[in-house]
């Protein structure tokens, strides 16, 4: 468990990475030619890609937490446990639905 916990840090410290040298690259601009709509959508891209990281940075965070815990092995460490099991789902679908709005928006500025 241990393994798979430090596997998802390092991945995600990875993912972190390869967002950030992303963020450096502006896509090709071919079928928006209006500039507002295309500095609209590259501040909304910008604005996607950095809650991406923060949520990828609390995810991170969360899974450190629950690792703790399951650790402790402590009878009232339960319900900690479940409330940050709930939160950590609710951060990945979160993190699912901006990715998507991502791919939305670089699919217009392309």
């Amino acid at each position: 468990m241990l393994k798979g916990i430090k596997m998802a840090t390092s991945l995600t410290s990875i993912f972190l990475s390869l967002i950030a040298l992303n963020a450096c690259q502006t896509p090709a601009f071919g079928l928006v030619s209006d500039p507002g709509i295309v500095s609209q959508l590259m501040e909304k891209r910008r604005g996607l890609l950095t809650r991406e990281a923060t949520l990828l940075r609390d995810q991170d965070d969360l899974l450190r937490r629950i690792d703790d815990l399951r650790r402790n092995k402590e009878k009232d460490n339960q319900a900690q446990l479940n409330e940050l099991c709930r939160k950590s789902d609710a951060k990945y679908w979160e993190l699912r639905q901006v990715r998507f709005d991502l791919q939305d928006v670089e699919t217009r500025l392309m």
